[in-house]
């Protein structure tokens, strides 16, 4: 029987395009009741999952949300166990059941009428009321369509022909009763499935493992009966689902499970992948074939970002896959982003689609983040796109002493309409915009194309998203464009003299029963703490800053001034904390919402055990210079700490332990005695030290830390980056002017008005120049001196008439490179390493005139150049692969003219004595992977055994559409091959003396001028095996080419593929060579005999 492999649950992912028939349908109720063998289909439904039950033909909703919920459809709720993450939200520990889920259905008819009441007195007529606010309605839609752009979309999920439509859709909380025809609006699940074979009853066997295949790294098996392993106390990772077995008795070998992931990720990588267009729509002809200009805006820019720093390319695995039909290309020129560019759209329908995965690893393990580009055809239609100004806006973070902004400040969209024949910008159909936190309901804001707007970052969006409805029917959207918002940590302090909130207690254990709850008041003895402000080394007094104090759930405190500097909190009940919680201290300058410092106090139950507590002697460190030399003087120079113990019945000094310190720029602890003086140091940048006392019992466990902050007085901060270029522009209408870390564009505005004229700078980090008098809101006038007499200037980014001065360079501002570190403009001038360049082709130094190609892919970009060689002109050219070419000049005495070929070899030469070719080959070293055997090489059968457990398999698709193609692909490869060369002395001059070298050698820089024998390749080698490259095979049915192909054993290589009888398989040979000193001695073929995919394990 052929393998169906969607007859396994897929963890909680099953939103789009999940068979209707094994999730979002039941026969029964009894069938919805049932959660199967230990309960594993409930991690197949996500939160909101909608199932139709044909029993009763009602629909069911998979949540959580059961608060004043009576009618449940299962006995008891199910609760997730920890760990289950999804899709961002979090299962674990939640209860979940099944809940009638309720459409508005149509009105009912009307009641009988009551008897009249009798007529009140009538009451003096009151003053007019405001009008009242009618909370708005909200509904919930189910529509059915035959694809998944709302092809015959209505409600009926019967087609005219009494089939049933293929997919349908669910849309929550719309604002409007009557369901929409756009397909946008919805999701869309397969509704109609392809008829299964008839199934057959048995058992169904389940195991659990915290590995992918119920294997550990060292392909031993590691599965277990239930989803939770106290040994670890963890929660597994994987489980293994076995259906329509025999017999009770479940099996040992993870082979015959099929593994799915049930418990999510912890958390958010912290990595966003931003793709420039996620939703490429390409114009068709009437046959879905493309035109010229059909492909124009078919490309994606692909960024990783962590935070909202960009991760270069080198740094992560790049995957993609895409559907059948879709053929691409990645274009890797630019170091920062991957370029995806659609290269053609064979597909049949309308929907294809491109996958992309980051990964951390070469083994794909770790997926730090993923994205999906839907490829849509419009058959017989115009195409418009959305092309917006920026493709992301970067979340600047507040620091201690600034509040959080984003760049740019403004962001504008226009509109291009493609015929499949030809490209334009237009002003057709209806551009809107929104925040991703406004509501489904809420359509946005209209927006003239190419108009800017203000972006705003009130409530944290995580994208703004642009909207183009149809220019014909206002209810279609024909192109969305999502902008991500891209976030980072916070900055850390200035360097400079700045704010530093000292706590005197920033970790604090508090001693409770085994409960978690305190047994008397002498448990917060302690249980409080200092906070104080200082600017350098002074005090900031209270009456000069503000502090908010916010606590996790479940903390008790209060909060007084101590004195004039500092500020008292004490702890007073944690019972209802959890095990562990903290207070944030966010001091502010009075009078403001400017943060100026924060702190944290960390707050512990010892559940049980007995609390420790650090008491240092001084709770900060006064550093200041001392004279000159780079010496400081450090106030107190020796510190001594006390531990106190505290059992939740009494208190008392403790001398049983040892405290370790260490400082802020080192991870080296040092030992030091309790109530013992030491001695205290200071090197630059050291933020503070660091006390901590461990557990005697267990080292890896901390009983107590504090960290005492060194208070910098006059200490010079870490200097600041170079400022901005300087760029003397004019004032021109609707242009973009910026004022930001790498630029500063000082605008001239030319008038008649001599109260108007003069120069001008941004005032945030762009702005757009408008008509008529420049807008003070945006710009900020500047004050201008007409003439002045200078003797000395020192001065750097200085803009003098349109030449920017930076790092003993000189810019045109003309045609420079639009970086902090330009490298070219039209006419640059490097008094560094002395050279003048045009542009990025034409370079001008001490060695000659060169003319490159900025484009160029290879090392060496040069293609003509005038060079100095021995004070001797020389006229060079090279080949595009970056190889010289031809040369001429005064070589060895004599006018010559040679010509190289693509590899650099000599081919002929044109001199006083004609023309003369060269016969010659240059010297070659070709590099072979190989396979090393540590076997005999008289012992085949060792060899044999040796080779197959040096070959994996991976998988690299599963097909499951229809009876013909079930199956999936392998990917067949040697483990980790290793290298051996081969030296080739070619036909040149030096090919006799170097014809001794021709052997194998371990490395490829051996050959000539190796003479240790080590270097020279001795052993059993193969490199014809299998194939070291890798092959693929498939395992199952498929169709290819038009014939159906069998491989239902899964063989490497089946003698017959057109039988559905097995033939078996053909035997696998691989020639081994027996290598001496760099010569090989001896061949011959081992015979591994046939072998199928399951026998080798996977990769």
């Amino acid at each position: 029987m052929e393998s169906n492999y969607s007859d396994y649950p897929q963890s909680l992912n099953v939103k789009i395009q999940a068979p209707i028939d094994a999730k979002m349908m039941a026969s029964t109720l009894d069938e919805l009741k049932d959660l199967g063998v230990k309960n594993y289909k409930a991690f197949t439904y996500y939160n909101g999952m909608i199932i139709n039950c044909a029993e009763n033909s009602k629909w069911y909703q998979w949540t959580s949300n059961l608060d004043g919920k009576t009618e449940k459809l299962l006995d008891e709720d199910f609760v997730y166990p920890n760990g289950v993450v999804f899709e961002g939200f979090d299962y674990s520990g939640l209860a979940f059941n099944f809940i009638e889920f309720l459409q508005k259905g149509d009105p009912g008819t009307n009641g009988k009428d009551g008897k009249d009441g009798k007529d009140g007195k009538d009451g003096k007529d009151g003053t007019n009321g405001a009008d009242g606010i009618t909370p708005p309605t909200k509904y919930n839609w189910i529509s059915f369509a035959n694809d998944t752009l709302g092809k015959d979309i209505s409600t009926s999920p019967l087609n005219k022909n009494g089939t049933y439509k293929k997919y349908i859709g669910f849309a929550y909380d719309m604002l409007v009763e009557t369901p929409s025809t756009n397909y946008l609006d919805y999701t869309w699940s397969l509704y109609v499935g392809e008829n299964g074979a008839d199934g057959s009853s048995g058992y169904t066997w389940i195991k659990f493992s915290m590995y992918p295949k119920g294997r550990d790294h060292a392909n031993q098996v590691s599965m277990i009966d239930e989803p939770y392993d106290v040994n670890i106390d963890e929660y597994m990772v994987y489980m293994g689902v076995a259906a329509n077995k025999e017999t009770p008795e479940e099996s040992n070998i993870p082979e015959d499970y099929k593994w799915i992931k049930i418990k999510g990720d912890d958390g958010h990588t912290g990595y966003v992948l931003d793709v420039s267009n996620d939703n490429i729509t390409i114009p068709t002809d009437s046959d879905g074939k493309v035109g010229p200009t059909s492909l124009q805006f078919a490309f994606s820019e692909c960024r990783l970002f962590y935070g909202n720093n960009l991760v270069p390319k080198d740094e992560y695995y790049f995957k993609i896959t895409a559907s059948q039909g879709v053929n691409f290309q990645v274009i890797e020129t630019n170091p920062s982003y991957h370029k995806i560019e659609l290269k053609g759209a064979s597909f049949e329908g309308t929907n294809g689609y491109i996958d992309i995965k980051i990964y951390s690893d070469a083994l794909d393990e770790n997926l730090l983040a993923s994205a999906r580009i839907n490829i849509i055809k419009l058959i017989g239609l115009s195409s418009y796109e959305i092309v917006p100004s920026v493709t992301f806006i970067k979340v600047i973070p507040e620091t201690v002493t600034t509040n959080e902004s984003i760049e740019p400040a403004t962001i504008s969209a226009k509109i291009y309409k493609n015929t499949g024949n030809g490209v334009k910008e237009v002003n057709e159909g209806q551009l809107v915009y929104k925040y991703s936190y406004q509501l489904p309901g809420d359509r946005g804001t209209v927006l003239e194309p190419g108009m800017e707007i203000q972006i705003s970052n009130d409530n944290d969006p995580q994208f703004l998203l642009f909207n183009l409805y149809h220019p014909d029917n206002s209810g279609i959207i024909i192109d969305r464009e999502s902008i991500p918002f891209i976030r980072d940590g916070k900055n850390g302090e200035d360097g400079q003299s700045s704010y530093v909130l000292d706590l005197s207690n920033d970790n604090h254990t508090i001693p409770t029963d085994s409960d978690g709850k305190t047994v008397s008041d002498i448990a917060y003895a302690g249980a409080e703490t200092l906070i104080s402000l200082f600017l350098g080394e002074n005090s900031y007094p209270l009456a000069d800053w503000t502090m908010d104090v916010i606590s996790s759930p479940g903390i008790e405190f209060t909060k007084s001034d101590f004195d004039d500097i500092s500020r008292k909190v004490v702890i007073t009940n944690v019972n209802d904390m959890a095990d562990s919680g903290y207070i944030d201290f966010v001091a502010k300058q009075k009078g403001t919402s400017k943060i100026i410092s924060r702190g944290r106090m960390s707050l512990t139950k010892s559940k049980g055990t007995a609390s420790y507590k650090l008491v240092p002697s001084v709770y900060q460190i006064i550093v200041e210079p001392n004279g000159t030399g780079g010496a400081f003087k450090i106030t107190p120079a020796v510190i001594n700490v006390k531990v106190f113990m505290n059992d939740g019945v009494s208190s008392k000094e403790t001398t049983d332990l040892k405290v370790k310190y260490k400082y802020s720029d080192s991870v080296i602890e040092n030992e030091v005695g309790v109530n013992t003086n030491f001695n205290i140091s200071y090197a630059q940048n050291r933020n503070f030290i660091q006390l901590t006392i461990y557990d005697k019992n267990n080292p890896s466990v901390v009983l107590d830390r504090e960290n005492i902050p060194f208070i910098k007085s006059n200490i010079p901060g870490v200097p600041g980056d170079r400022g901005p270029a300087l760029r003397q522009l004019e004032w021109v209408e609707g242009y973009v002017y910026v004022n930001n870390s790498e630029f500063r564009d000082i605008i001239y505005y030319r008038s008649s008005n001599e109260t108007h004229e003069g120069w001008y700078i941004v005032k945030g980090v762009t702005a757009t120049a408008n008509a008529g008098f420049p807008d003070l809101t945006l710009f900020e006038k500047q004050p201008f001196t007409e003439s002045s007499i200078f003797g000395n200037i020192i001065a750097e980014n200085a803009n003098l008439a349109g030449f920017i001065f930076k790092a003993m360079q000189l810019f045109s501002q003309s045609g420079m490179e639009q970086s902090a570190n330009p490298t070219y403009s039209n006419l640059l001038l490097n008094g560094v390493q002395g050279f003048i360049r045009f542009l990025q082709n034409f370079l001008i130094n001490k060695d000659g005139i060169y003319f490159s190609d900025p484009n160029a892919t290879t090392g060496n970009k040069n293609r003509l150049s005038l060079e100095f060689i021995n004070g001797i002109p020389r006229l060079r050219m090279w080949h595009p692969n970056g190889i010289l070419g031809i040369e001429m000049g005064i070589i060895d005495g004599e006018l010559t003219l040679n010509f190289y070929d693509l590899n650099g070899g000599l081919v002929y030469n044109l001199g006083k004595g004609g023309i003369v070719y060269v016969d010659r080959i240059p010297a070659t070293t070709k590099e072979y992977k190989i396979v090393t055997f540590t076997s005999s090489y008289s012992d085949d059968s060792a060899l044999i055994e040796e080779y197959k457990n040096k070959i994996r398999t991976k998988i690299t698709e599963t097909i499951n559409n229809g009876p013909n193609d079930k199956y999936q692909t392998f990917l067949i490869s040697e483990l980790r091959p290793d290298l051996m060369y081969f030296y080739s002395a070619g036909k040149n001059e030096e090919s006799e003396a170097n014809k001794q070298y021709e052997l194998y050698w371990k490395h490829s820089h051996n050959g000539p001028g190796s003479s240790s024998e080590v270097d020279k390749f001795t052993g059993v080698v193969a490199w014809t095996g299998i194939q070291s490259s890798g092959i693929h095979s498939f395992h199952g049915v498929r169709s290819y080419y038009g014939s159906i192909e069998y491989n239902r054993p899964g063989w490497f290589q089946p003698k017959d593929f057109t039988q559905s009888v097995d033939k078996g398989g053909e035997d696998q040979i691989v020639k081994v060579f027996n290598i001496m000193n760099g010569v090989i001695k001896d061949q011959k073929e081992i015979n591994l005999g046939p072998l199928k995919i399951n026998d080798v394990p996977t990769l």
